[in-house]
Parts: structure tokens; C-alpha cells; sequence
């Protein structure tokens, strides 16, 4: 499937980068890929330095890897201020930003319950929603569920875990707040009626 940046840089780029994107939809080897790119590079080099040219250099090295990525090492997607192209984040961790994300805006109730009524799967949630790319599951789950509602056990304990930080970081800020007063009320009271 060819993104809406792909079809930008295709259009700019000329005849000869059609036909190589035309045969982008199947699964194409590695050296395709690359291919693609150094006719890009040499025949369009002043195109590709441009933002659109250097975003499809970006989704074709995507594709690239897409055959050696695992859910060990995610490249891209953005939660919030949070890029996570930035740092090495996994499945797993991934799923924990989103969860205090979600509990934090106060969306995560009603995520879990669209998910529920749409079909769609974490992963593909995670895609849409916040450019989150996956590979295939490098970790097993039980043979009694499927893949997806593994996923989905997944997401809904980062999802209690998120909500359970999020209540004791609420009770320890009201526990603050109690003694703050306390301590203000102390330091006003004279020193006999203590």
C-alpha cells in the first residue's frame, strides 16, 4: 500500500520511479528496495533532499526492514510529545506509553470498548492511531488463544497498570496536599495548644 507521502514523491519523481512503486504493493525482496532507492538518489538527487523526497526514502527503508523487524525494537510512532523513533522501545513498552497516555486523557475506557466493537486488533490500533509499525510476535502466548487476543491481554493489564499508577499517584498527591496543611496549620498555631 503506497502512503500519501510516497504518492507526492512518485508524482515529483518522474515515469521511471512509477513502475519501480507499481510493483511496491506485493512483498518485494530486500534489494528491491534498495534498488529503488539508488535510482532515486542518482537520478533525482535534488528531489530527494526535499522533505517529501527525504519522507519516501523514510517509508522505503521502512519497508526494507519490515522483514527483520520483531516486536523487540519498534522504529517508529509518536504517543503524545513522546517519538518513539527516539529511543528503543518494545511491544510491551510500547503498549505501557500508550496505556499512560490513554488513562491520562481519560480515553481509555472508551478505546477498549471501540476495540471491542470495531474488530480492529491492538496492532492495528496502535498503526493507525499513533504510527506505531510492529513485526511479526517474537514472544509466544498460549496455544489455548490466538495471537490477537494475546495482544489484547496485553493491552488491557498495561491499561489496569496505567490506571492503578495513575490512582496512587492521585492519593500521594492528596497525602501532600494533607500534610501541607498540617504543616501550615502548625506553624500558625502557637506552640501551648500543641
Amino acid at each position: 500500500m503506497i502512503t500519501e507521502s510516497e504518492r507526492l514523491a512518485i508524482s515529483a519523481l518522474g515515469p521511471e520511479v512509477v513502475r519501480l512503486a507499481e510493483c511496491a504493493d506485493g512483498a518485494r525482496p530486500r534489494h528491491f528496495w534498495r534498488e529503488l532507492l539508488v535510482t532515486l538518489y542518482r537520478t533525482n538527487p535534488d528531489v530527494m533532499e526535499t522533505p517529501v523526497g527525504v519522507r519516501f526514502a523514510n517509508a522505503v527503508v521502512c519497508r526494507m526492514e519490515r522483514d527483520a523487524l520483531t516486536d523487540g525494537y519498534l522504529p517508529t510512532g509518536k504517543v503524545g510529545k513522546r517519538n518513539l523513533a527516539a529511543g528503543c522501545y518494545s511491544f510491551a513498552e510500547a503498549l505501557s506509553v500508550v496505556a499512560d497516555y490513554l488513562v491520562a486523557q481519560g480515553r481509555d475506557k472508551a478505546v477498549l470498548k471501540g476495540l471491542r466493537a470495531s474488530g480492529m486488533t491492538v496492532r492495528e490500533y496502535l498503526r493507525t492511531e499513533f504510527d506505531i509499525i510492529t513485526g511479526p510476535r517474537a514472544a509466544g502466548h498460549s496455544p489455548h488463544t490466538t495471537p490477537d487476543r494475546a495482544d489484547m491481554k496485553s493491552f488491557r493489564f498495561a491499561l489496569d497498570t496505567a490506571r492503578w499508577l495513575a490512582r496512587r499517584r492521585a492519593a500521594e498527591e492528596r497525602r501532600r496536599q494533607k500534610w501541607r496543611a498540617v504543616r501550615a496549620w502548625r506553624a500558625e498555631t502557637p506552640g501551648r495548644v500543641m
